[in-house]
């Protein structure tokens, strides 16, 4: 099992910090013993990738969500069932990631 993380997490105000707070939490979930090896459910189901755990990315996630989209369109080019759910991670992913470079090009 992995080490207990307790973490104090601050922001210029307290919607960033829950943010910073979701992106610290998805980026040490996914990098888990639990997660890697395929042992971490959500759900009663087996968490395969981190769009499963539905926790923000951080930017540098960019090349990750690049990586699992042209897997997922690969898939359906095979015509391979693609989950719902990673459908809806992969949107959710793909619009934070944008709104985030509109943000730093301004």
């Amino acid at each position: 099992m992995s080490p207990r993380v307790d973490t104090t997490i601050f922001g210029i105000d307290s919607i960033q910090a829950l943010e910073l707070a979701l992106v610290y939490s998805g980026s040490v979930l996914t990098s888990s013993r639990e997660f890697v090896s395929g042992h971490l459910r959500l759900w009663d189901e087996p968490a395969r990738n981190m769009f499963e755990v539905v926790l923000p990315l951080s930017l540098h996630s960019l090349q990750s969500a690049l990586k699992q989209l042209s897997a997922g369109i690969e898939r359906l080019e095979r015509r391979k069932h693609v989950p719902t759910v990673w459908m809806a991670g992969m949107k959710t992913s793909l619009r934070n990631i944008a709104a985030e470079l509109r943000r730093r090009r301004t």
